[in-house]
Parts: structure tokens; C-alpha cells; sequence
């Protein structure tokens, strides 16, 4: 079992804003950042946990499913980089076509965290679908944790999904070439997040809370590495201090499936591929 090495402790997000729909980055206000205390039964990250499961990323490109707009294979999207140890191995998305690679399994509570990085790309995109459920299509309905290069640890959902808010960040991904660090953690449908150490904030799904992991094929070569994925512990872990939580007790809201990136060409209109 290999542990990875998750950088400096977690600190609060320097630019956090909330509302019900999601701007261009270079769009979003000032943050008012308001330190509250964590909710009952908030989902907790603990950097520090013991005997965390790695996941080979060779056993990924094998085992979980590519979804896609147009008819190609998992080997035309998806690649292994092997490395002098499998914790370094990395798994590498070449973009296009638009899609995602799906896990097999369904997953409710949880930890887990992976790096990423853009090799050349500052504007490069890519996502963490969590909760995916329902019609496989280019969006599904889940809640998507942003790696879009200036909005990356942004948390909205995606398709009919819904939560009780969204949150939009800027400014926490590393220069592209270098390797950035996400921690996400699943209590009862409330997900916490954490970008490069900085705790992000956390957002209650309202609808579907358990569901597939997906990494998304969003037009950026975008590698990935030092996966682990852990089943949540039967006891509530202790909240991180310095959180900062950002709710709202406006209705569950719905987003535009791909805000950020809404720049980008998107997709071709195709039939389901799998």
C-alpha cells in the first residue's frame, strides 16, 4: 500500500462566493468569507487518516467504463504512463472526444483524492462527476467538482441534479506542468472539498446521494495520478478548524452543465456511446 504525500494542511478558500448559478471566472465577486461552525453530521477530511487505498490507475482504464459522444474505445482516449512506482504511474486523458470514464461501482460515503495537472494548458478543463446516476449522456446528473484550470474546486451540479447551493472559487490550481491535489469527502450527500490544501467549503446534494465516480473528457490532455479511495468510517471524523462552510436557504438550484467552460465549442450531438 502506497500512501501519497497530500501537501500542506488545509486552510480556508481565499476566494469563495455563493448564489445559484456559476460565472465565468474572471466574472466572480469578492468573497464574503463568514467562518461558521460546521453543520450536524458535516462531512469531514482528514488529511492525516491512516491506511489509505491506493487505486492503480492501470486497474482504472481497465475496469471502469468510458462513456463518449462519439463511437471510439477506451484506448483512444485514455492512457497509462508507467512509472518506477505505481503510485507515480499516471493515467492520462487526451480530450476528445467529450466524455468520461465511469466507475463500475456506486459509491455513497467516502473518501478519496487524486492529483491532476495540465501539461501545457492553463485554460485546460476536466471535472469529477460524484453521484452520477440515471441516463449515461454527456452530462449526466451528479455533482461536478471543477479541475477547469481558474475555477478549479467550484462545486454545482450538473443535469437535473440539484443541491441546497453551489460554490465557485478562483485562483487555487498551480501553474499548468505542475501537479495540483484534490481531497473530496461524502457524508449523506454533503460533499467537502479541499484544492492544493485549501478547504474549499461543502455543498449538500438534495436529490441523489450515492451514485458512479467519473473523470471527465472535457478538450484538455489532462493527466492524473496517486488515486486513493477510501470507504467511509462507521464514526464521524473531527471537521477541520479553519473551515468555512457556504449555504443558503434558497431552493435547490439547477446550473447551466457546463458554466465555466460555456467558451469552449461543445460537443458534437451524438448517440450514446459505451
Amino acid at each position: 500500500m502506497i500512501t501519497p504525500s497530500l501537501g500542506d494542511e488545509p486552510k480556508p478558500a481565499s476566494n469563495i462566493s455563493q448564489g445559484a448559478g456559476i460565472q465565468e471566472p474572471s466574472q466572480l465577486p469578492q468573497p464574503q468569507q463568514t467562518p461558521v461552525p460546521p453543520p450536524s453530521g458535516a462531512a469531514a477530511i482528514t488529511p492525516d487518516s491512516p491506511q489509505r487505498q491506493l487505486l492503480s490507475v492501470s486497474d482504472i482504464k481497465k475496469n471502469w467504463v468510458i462513456f463518449s459522444v462519439e463511437k471510439t474505445g477506451r484506448d483512444d482516449v485514455w492512457k497509462v504512463q508507467k512509472a518506477a512506482t505505481e503510485e507515480d504511474s499516471e493515467l492520462i486523458c487526451l480530450g476528445k472526444p467529450f466524455g468520461y470514464l465511469q466507475s463500475p461501482e456506486k459509491f455513497a460515503d467516502f473518501d478519496m483524492g487524486f492529483e491532476w495537472k495540465y501539461p501545457d494548458d492553463p485554460n485546460g478543463n476536466s471535472g469529477l462527476l460524484v453521484y452520477t446516476d440515471k441516463e449515461e449522456r454527456i452530462w449526466p446528473d451528479s455533482i461536478q467538482i471543477q479541475l477547469h484550470a481558474p475555477a478549479a474546486g467550484s462545486i454545482f451540479p450538473a443535469g437535473a441534479a440539484t443541491s441546497s447551493t453551489t460554490i465557485n472559487v478562483k485562483g487555487l490550481s498551480r501553474p499548468a506542468g505542475e501537479w495540483n491535489s484534490l481531497q473530496v469527502s461524502s457524508r449523506s450527500g454533503r460533499l467537502a472539498v479541499v484544492v492544493n490544501g485549501t478547504r474549499v467549503g461543502e455543498v449538500l446534494a438534495t436529490d441523489q446521494t450515492s451514485g458512479r465516480l467519473a473523470l471527465q473528457s472535457e478538450g484538455a490532455v489532462v493527466h492524473f495520478r496517486r488515486f486513493w479511495l477510501n470507504p467511509a468510517p462507521k464514526e464521524n471524523s473531527v471537521t477541520l478548524e479553519k473551515s468555512v462552510t457556504v449555504e443558503t436557504d434558497k431552493p435547490p438550484t439547477k446550473v447551466d452543465p457546463d458554466p465555466v467552460g460555456s467558451s469552449e465549442p461543445k460537443p458534437p450531438a451524438a448517440n450514446p456511446q459505451s
